[in-house]
C-alpha cells in the first residue's frame, strides 16, 4: 500500500495535463494519496509538505526518517529558529552518507537525497555544540519526487531545493564546449520590490574580482608597459621603503607582505563602512613594517590587489573602471560589467546582499568600493562570455597566457599555486582553476576545468555560506553524472557535555595575574585605532566604540593570545603588538 501510495506523490508533480482537465476519479485518487501517506507511516517519518515543529536540547538528538524508492529525489528543509542545529543523514543499511553544518541560526540547512535503495533514509538532527542550549526549529520534506535524467535536470532539483522564490538566492550556469548547458536562476534581487533574480541579474563579485585584474596586470605587462620585476615605489612613490624590493610579481602572487585591508576591522570598520580605492592605497602606505620579506611566503592580501588596481590607472592615465571597461569588457561584449568605484552607484538590474536571522531577512549594504581586489560587478550573461574568452583568446595572446598560467616562486623554493587572481588546483586528476569570493551577503565562485572544456559560475545574495559546498555538488553532476559518494567521519565529533562544560569554564574563568600594567588606551596610527584595554570581572577586555566587546585570555608572559604587550627598559608596558599582523598600538595613558 505505501508503495503505491509513494508512486502516486511522485507521480503527481509530473502530471503534465490541466488539472481542470483531470477526471474526478484520478483527482480524488492523488488527494487521497497525499492524505493517507500521513496515517499509513509511523510519527516520525516525514511527508511531503508537512512541517514537524520541535525543539532541541544537548541532551538528545530528534530522529526522522524518508520513505524512498530507488531513483528518487528529496529535499529536506531544516529551519534554526532558535538554535543552531547539525543532522546527519543514514541510508537504508544504516551507513552514514551526509553530514550536514552548513549555516549558522537562523538560517536553513538544506538536505539532498538522490537515492540507490529501495527503503527508509534516516536523519538524525542534533545540537551543534554552540548557545543557546536549546530552542525551536522546524523540519519539512518540501519534495519527494523522481530523479532527473540528466545532469541538468538533477541540479534543477537540487537548486530548486536549496533557494525559495519569495527569499534571496542565486544565478548559476554551467558552460560546456562554449555554450551554456544549464542556466539556473531561484529567488529575489529586490525583496521589496518583489524583483526576481534573471541572467541579465547584477551581483558584486567580491573577490573573484581579482581575475579581472589579474588578466589587466598581464596584457599591459604583455604591451611592455608594466614588468613584473619592477619596484612599485616606480608606480607608487608613497609606498614606504622597507629596505626590501617589493616588485609587481609580489603584488599578483600574493608574496608582498603588505598586510591585508581586513586590519581595518580593528578600526571597527565592516563592508557596510565606505571603503574606496583611493583609501586602501593609503592604508597599504601608512603600513610601517611588513608581515614578512617579500618573496618570503605567501599570504593573501586584498591590499596587493588594490594596488595593482592603482598601477594599472596610474600607467595607463585612466581610472581603473574606465581602462577596464573600454580595453577588456566592451571587447569581450560584456556590457553590464564594471568596476564600482564609489559606494552606492546607481545601475540597472541591480542585486541587493540580504542577511538572514531570526525575524527573517535584513538588507546589508555593501560599500565597500575597493577596485581591484573586489568591486566588479557583472550578470551570468556576461560571465560567460568571460569564460569563453580565455578558449576563444579573444584578449589572450600567447604571452598573456603563459602570464596567467605561470604561479609564482617563493624564496626558499615552492610555489604559490597562486597567479593572476586565480588559484590552481588539481581536482581528480584534472587540473582546475579558480576563485572564490564573500563579502557581506554575496557569495560568488569561478570555476574552471580548461582540459575538459568546462566552466562553473555560481553567485548568491543571501549571505549563505552553504554556497561553497553547493558548489561541488553542481560540479560532480556535469564531471561525473552524479553526486560523488563522501563518508563522513565522526570519529572526533565532540561530545555535547565536554562542549557545555568547556564554554561554562571560559565563561566563569578568571585571571590569577595582576591585569592593571596592562590596562589603558592604546592608539595604532596604522590601523587608526584608539582600543581601551579595561579589567572587566578579571578579564582584560577591549572595548571600541564600533567593536563588540573582545574578552582576552592570558596565554603567557605579556600575552593574550593573538596580543603581545611590550615594555620599556623599567619594565613599564609600552604598547601591544597584533602578533599574525605585526600592527602595532602605542599605549598613550
Amino acid at each position: 500500500m505505501v508503495g503505491f501510495l509513494l508512486f502516486l506523490v511522485w507521480f503527481t508533480p509530473h502530471i503534465k495535463t490541466n488539472w481542470f482537465k483531470m477526471p474526478l476519479s484520478l483527482y480524488f485518487l492523488l488527494l487521497f494519496a497525499r492524505s493517507a501517506l500521513s496515517f499509513d507511516l509511523p510519527e516520525n517519518f516525514l511527508v511531503p509538505g508537512k512541517t514537524v515543529n520541535a525543539r532541541i536540547d544537548p541532551q538528545k538528538t530528534d530522529t526522522y526518517f524518508v520513505r524512498m524508492l530507488p531513483g528518487q529525489f528529496s529535499s529536506i528543509r531544516l529551519t534554526e529558529k532558535e538554535v543552531r542545529l547539525y543532522a546527519t543523514v543514514y541510508d537504508p543499511q544504516d551507513s552514514l552518507i551526509q553530514l550536514i553544518d552548513e549555516n549558522r541560526m537562523g538560517g536553513k540547512e538544506i538536505i539532498s537525497i538522490f537515492s540507490k535503495k529501495k527503503g527508509d533514509y534516516k536523519i538524525r538532527v542534533g545540537w551543534n555544540f554552540s548557545k543557546p542550549y536549546s530552542g525551536n526549529y522546524s523540519i519539512t520534506l518540501d519534495r519527494l519526487e523522481a530523479t532527473g535524467k540528466t545532469p541538468a535536470l538533477k541540479a534543477g532539483q537540487l537548486m530548486e531545493g536549496w533557494y525559495e522564490n519569495q527569499e534571496p538566492g542565486a544565478a548559476v550556469a554551467v558552460i560546456r564546449d562554449g555554450q551554456p548547458v544549464f542556466v539556473a536562476t531561484r529567488g529575489m534581487a529586490n525583496l521589496e520590490e518583489k524583483i526576481p533574480i534573471t541572467s541579465q541579474s547584477v551581483f558584486e563579485l567580491a573577490s573573484c574580482s581579482k581575475q579581472f585584474t589579474g588578466l589587466a596586470v598581464a596584457i599591459l605587462i604583455d604591451q611592455k608597459k608594466l614588468s613584473l620585476e619592477e619596484d612599485i615605489r616606480t608606480y607608487l612613490p608613497e609606498m614606504p621603503d622597507y629596505g626590501e624590493k617589493i616588485t609587481v610579481g609580489h603584488l599578483v602572487y600574493h608574496t608582498s607582505g603588505i598586510r591585508n585591508t581586513d586590519a581595518l576591522e580593528m578600526a571597527g570598520f565592516t563592508p557596510e563602512d565606505r571603503i574606496t580605492l583611493p583609501m586602501c592605497v593609503k592604508f597599504a602606505a601608512n603600513q610601517k613594517s611588513l608581515k614578512f620579506k617579500p618573496g618570503e611566503r605567501f599570504n593573501y592580501s586584498n591590499t596587493n590587489y588594490n594596488l595593482l588596481a592603482e598601477i594599472v590607472a596610474r600607467v595607463t592615465g585612466q581610472s581603473f573602471s574606465a581602462w577596464t571597461r573600454e580595453h577588456m569588457f566592451k571587447p569581450l561584449g560584456m556590457h553590464s560589467t564594471f568596476f564600482k568605484e564609489n559606494p552606492g552607484e546607481i545601475y540597472k538590474y541591480k542585486v541587493l546582499s540580504y542577511q538572514s536571522g531570526r525575524e527573517g531577512f535584513r538588507q546589508r549594504p555593501n560599500n565597500w568600493a575597493a577596485a581591484g581586489s573586489s568591486a566588479l560587478c557583472t550578470n551570468i550573461d556576461d560571465l560567460v562570455k568571460w569564460v569563453n574568452g580565455f578558449d576563444t583568446k579573444s584578449l589572450i595572446t600567447p604571452g598573456v597566457e603563459q602570464l596567467l598560467y605561470a604561479e609564482g616562486s617563493l624564496r626558499e623554493d615552492g610555489r604559490t599555486r597562486y597567479a593572476f587572481g586565480n588559484e590552481f588546483r588539481t581536482f581528480d586528476g584534472i587540473r582546475e582553476i579558480m576563485h572564490l569570493g564573500l563579502v557581506i551577503g554575496y557569495r560568488t565562485a569561478i570555476v574552471r576545468y580548461p582540459e575538459r572544456k568546462l566552466a562553473f559560475i555560481f553567485l548568491s545574495n543571501d549571505d549563505n555560506d552553504a554556497a561553497y559546498q553547493r558548489i561541488p555538488k553542481i560540479r560532480d553532476l556535469f564531471l561525473f553524472g552524479d553526486l560523488r559518494e563522501t563518508k563522513p567521519n565522526l570519529k572526533n565529533f565532540p561530545s555535547a557535555e565536554t562542549v557545555i562544560k568547556n564554554i561554562e569554564a571560559d565563561e566563569k574563568y578568571q585571571e590569577a595575574i595582576d591585569l592593571k600594567p596592562y590596562e589603558g588606551v592604546y592608539c595604532s596610527e596604522e590601523v587608526s585605532a584608539v582600543w581601551n584595554l579595561k579589567k572587566n570581572q578579571e578579564r582584560l577586555e577591549i572595548r571600541h566604540p564600533r567593536m563588540d566587546p573582545m574578552l582576552l585570555k592570558n596565554t603567557g608572559p605579556d600575552q593574550f593570545g593573538f596580543i603581545e604587550f611590550s615594555r620599556n627598559e623599567s619594565g613599564v608596558v609600552k604598547g601591544l603588538k597584533i602578533r599574525d599582523e605585526g600592527i602595532e598600538f602605542m599605549k598613550m595613558k
